[in-house]
Formats: structure tokens, C-alpha cells, sequence
């Protein structure tokens, strides 16, 4: 068939049949898909690539690339990612493409409109479209020339997830602009894994594999949270997901996890989800698929304490399960309540009992500094984590990132490039009864005080610097039966 300019190609979109489209836009268009995994570190120091769950790649980055992949020639589809690669050999090889795409959070963000800017300055014909958790919060920020100078590089802001949008995108030539959005898809099952050599997931499991002991990389079982809290984007406000669950079946989840675990000899799966056991049933329809088939390689994920009984519990160790992550939050009755989890005393003490008993390492996340936060609610937190007794603790102070309940029009001009929940200059946050230096000297004094129980995230963001303590243990590499290696995303 004669291949058609791509011009003429986007014209005739829909009165023409898709192979048509396909194979005019395939002779075509160059892509790129940017994120940016940190900042990069001298040799000998802390990699801070891998600060939080591991390492993060870039599955969202992953999905798009598969989800597109029909519409593009491989050798016109190409993925950077800011930690490995320097600034300006990114801005180099994006420059060449036609259509640009950055996926990242809020923290994120500046990174990414100034390499936009510069990739705009080198070829100003270039689409650049941007989406994440920043972009879906107000989009009409990343729009504004004041806000991505020079000229307003951003041609367009992806709204919620993006394999519609940026397949929408793709199928136009890169001519949408301004807010580009698409519903979510219903049925997960129909979206095609994602693709881990286009990311290069391999770079992150190396980083796995020397600070662990063990190749790790993540996977998604669910999009969209039933609960409210409001210190997450996904919360109370729904950034992303919006408001219906949507779960992959079980089958689906363990055939992604076969294909992955035999290709890239993987030895540890974490669940990326903002909770595995979602709803009440969840864990059984997913535990007995995964022993049903025999699945024996080490899995971990976040999970609720409520729902969370003595079946489930022997369950997940039963499927493989040999970590679990949960919010402790809070000791106090009163800040529990106003967080909008919908836990309480009684079901944090009965998760980690079960869950201890059933053989599986806990981790346990701690939050200081909800509105109601006082010496006296942080009292009674040490108190119940001195009787739950987890074995790896964490303790992040709120950070009220854009899209949750707890942020303002106060905090536009925070410098939200540097903000961390666990530390540092650029989060101000106070609560009704301590300054933030009250919550930083308390968030010391625990570290100090469980210090052998400490995370490995602490431990990195002490030597980070983000976090001013004197302890400073070495790194190396753990034993992941005495603590656990994760942590959870923001």
C-alpha cells in the first residue's frame, strides 16, 4: 500500500479504516516518554534512584509505549529517564521527535518544564504534552507561559490516567492542546502489560539486586481507592482514578508475574497499589488463584489493616506473601478519626498480631503532624508501637501535596521540587499545636528511640541529609528477614 505524508494521513482520520491510519503514522512520527527518576549521586554515596519501595520504574511509561506500540514503528519510540540519563543527552535525543511526553509527580514537575523549555528552544515544531499526578491536579498551571517559560512549551495536560489520552494523542499527530482527556478504561484485564524493556527495567533491579540482595520490580493489581484519607491524592479527592475500584483479576495479575519473573529472573514482586487487599473477599479471590497455581516466588505489598482477619493473614503467606506494609498512622483515637482511613485502635492492633503470627514481616508507616497532632497524640503513638511491636517502622512527617484535602492556595508557592514527607527545607507544614521544628524534633527523638528498627528509607535520608539526626548506620546489604526494604510511594 502506498504510505501516505503523515499530513494528509491525519486529515482523513475517521473516514478511513485504522490499518490505513496505522500505517501512515507509523512511517512517520517519532516519540519520546520522560520521566525523572532523582537525583543522581556521586560515586560511593547513597543512590537516591532507590529511596523509596525499592526502586520505582517507570510502569506508567510502560503502559503507554504498549498501549500505542500498534501505532508506531519501534525504532521511532523512545524512553529516557532522568536519573540515568544526563539532562542533555535527553534533551538531544527529544529534540528529534515529534511528540513528547513527560509522566511524574508533582515533585516532578519543575524538572520537567525546564527540559520542555529546552527541548521547545531546540525544535520549536515539537508536541510536548505532560501528565501525572501534577498535571491532573490543575492543569491549567502547566499551560501558562508565566509558568513554563520560555514560550509555553507545554502544548497540552493529560487529566487522570493516560493510555487513552496518549493514545488519542498519538492517533492525531500531537494536534490536541490544552486539557486532553479520555475516561478510564473499565475492564483493566484489557490492557496490555506493560512493556519493561522499553523502560529499561532491568537498571532498576541491578540497583535491587546490589542494595538487597535480591531482584525486585513492581506490579499494578488495582487502580482507584475506596477510601478517604486526606494526606493522599488519592484519597479524598481522587486525582488520578477517579472514584469507581477497578481490580485486574487474579489471573491476569499471575500471568504478568510469570511472564516477568521468567524473563527477567525476578526474586521479589511489590504490589505498587495503594492497597492490595482493597475490599472485603479481595485477598481470598487473590490468594487461592496464586496457590491454586503453585506461585512460590516472595511477594509484598500495602495493606489495610481493616479488613484484615486471622484468614486472610495465613492466606497471603500461604500464596507467597512474605511482607506487609501498613499504616500505623497515629496512636491517637482522635487523629485517626480525622485522617479519613477509617481504622482505629482495635484494627491496628489486630492486623499486626495476625499478621505476626502468621509469619509475615510487617512494616509499619507512621505519619506525624495531622492537624490535631500534639506531644500528647505522639506519646500515645510510641506507646502503640511499642505494643504492636512492628518489625521496621518509618517515621515521615505530613507534607500536604497538591490534590489532597490538606493542601491550600497557601502552599502555591512552596518549593514543592524539594518537598519530602520525611524531611527538609522546603516543607513548612505545622499542625494546630506544634511548629514544624517541634515536629521535626520529634520525628528525631523516635528515630532515635526505635532506631533498631528504622526502615531503610530513614536510614538513606540520614545520610541524605534529609534527615538532621546523628545516627548514621551503614548501609549495605540487609537481611530481609530481620527488615524490611520498602516503603511506600507518595
Amino acid at each position: 500500500m502506498k504510505r501516505l505524508p503523515f499530513q494528509t494521513a491525519r486529515h482523513i482520520i475517521g473516514i478511513t479504516d485504522v490499518r490505513t491510519i496505522r500505517d501512515c503514522v507509523k512511517s512517520k512520527l517519532r516519540l519520546t516518554l520522560l520521566t525523572d527518576g532523582g537525583e543522581k549521586t556521586h560515586e560511593g554515596h547513597v543512590d537516591s534512584r532507590s529511596l523509596a519501595f525499592s526502586v520505582w520504574e517507570s510502569l506508567a511509561c510502560g503502559y503507554l509505549k504498549r498501549y500505542t506500540e500498534d501505532l508506531i514503528h519501534p525504532d521511532d519510540y523512545f524512553f529516557a529517564d532522568g536519573y540515568f540519563e544526563t539532562d542533555e543527552e535527553i534533551i538531544a535525543g527529544a529534540s528529534e521527535c515529534d511528540i513528547v511526553g513527560f509522566s511524574g509527580t508533582t515533585s516532578q514537575m519543575p524538572w520537567s518544564l525546564r527540559i520542555a523549555a529546552a527541548i521547545r528552544a531546540r525544535n520549536p515544531s515539537c508536541r510536548i504534552f505532560v501528565g501525572g499526578y501534577g498535571p491532573s491536579v490543575s492543569p491549567e498551571a502547566f499551560l501558562k507561559d508565566e509558568v513554563a517559560v520560555p514560550r509555553g512549551p507545554i502544548q497540552g495536560a493529560v487529566v487522570g490516567e493516560g493510555e487513552r489520552s496518549w493514545r488519542s494523542i498519538v492517533l492525531s499527530g500531537g494536534v490536541q492542546s490544552g486539557i486532553v482527556y479520555e475516561p478510564p478504561i473499565p475492564d483493566l484485564d484489557s490492557i496490555p502489560f506493560p512493556d519493561r524493556d522499553f523502560i529499561k527495567m532491568e537498571r532498576c533491579a541491578a540497583i535491587a539486586k546490589r542494595e538487597e540482595g535480591r531482584k525486585v520490580t513492581s506490579i499494578w493489581g488495582n487502580r482507584g481507592c475506596l477510601r478517604r484519607c486526606k494526606f493522599c491524592a488519592d484519597g479524598s479527592p481522587k486525582t488520578i482514578y477517579g472514584a469507581p475500584l477497578r481490580e485486574r483479576s487474579p489471573l491476569d495479575i499471575l500471568a504478568e508475574m510469570r511472564v516477568v519473573h521468567r524473563k527477567y529472573d525476578i526474586e521479589f514482586f511489590k504490589f505498587a497499589d495503594a492497597e492490595v487487599n482493597t475490599r472485603p473477599g479481595r485477598i481470598k479471590q487473590l490468594c487461592e488463584t496464586f496457590i491454586q497455581h503453585g506461585w512460590d516466588v516472595p511477594w509484598g505489598g500495602n495493606m489495610l489493616v481493616n479488613p484484615m482477619d486471622e484468614t486472610d493473614a495465613k492466606m497471603l503467606y500461604a500464596a507467597g506473601c512474605r511482607e506487609v506494609w501498613m499504616g500505623l498512622e497515629s496512636g491517637s483515637p482522635e487523629v485517626l478519626a480525622h485522617i479519613g482511613k477509617g481504622t482505629n485502635l482495635a484494627t491496628i492492633r489486630k492486623a499486626f498480631k495476625i499478621t505476626k503470627d502468621a509469619g509475615l514481616l510487617r512494616r509499619s508507616y507512621v505519619l506525624l503532624g495531622t492537624p490535631l497532632e500534639s506531644r500528647e497524640t505522639i506519646r500515645q503513638t510510641e506507646e502503640l508501637i511499642e505494643e504492636v511491636q512492628p518489625d521496621t517502622v518509618s517515621f515521615s512527617i505530613l507534607c500536604p501535596y497538591p490534590g489532597t484535602t490538606y493542601y491550600t492556595d497557601e502552599m502555591r508557592g512552596w518549593d514543592w521540587e524539594h518537598a519530602d514527607e520525611y524531611g527538609g527545607e522546603a516543607n513548612k507544614w505545622r499542625t494546630n499545636f506544634l511548629s514544624h521544628a517541634d515536629l521535626v524534633d520529634e520525628q528525631i527523638r523516635l528515630i532515635e528511640k526505635f532506631s533498631g528498627k528504622l526502615s531503610r528509607i530513614i536510614k538513606k535520608k540520614q545520610q541524605l541529609g534529609v534527615i538532621p539526626t546523628s545516627i548514621s548506620a551503614p548501609l549495605g546489604i540487609i537481611n530481609t528477614n530481620e527488615i524490611s526494604l520498602t516503603d511506600r510511594c507518595n
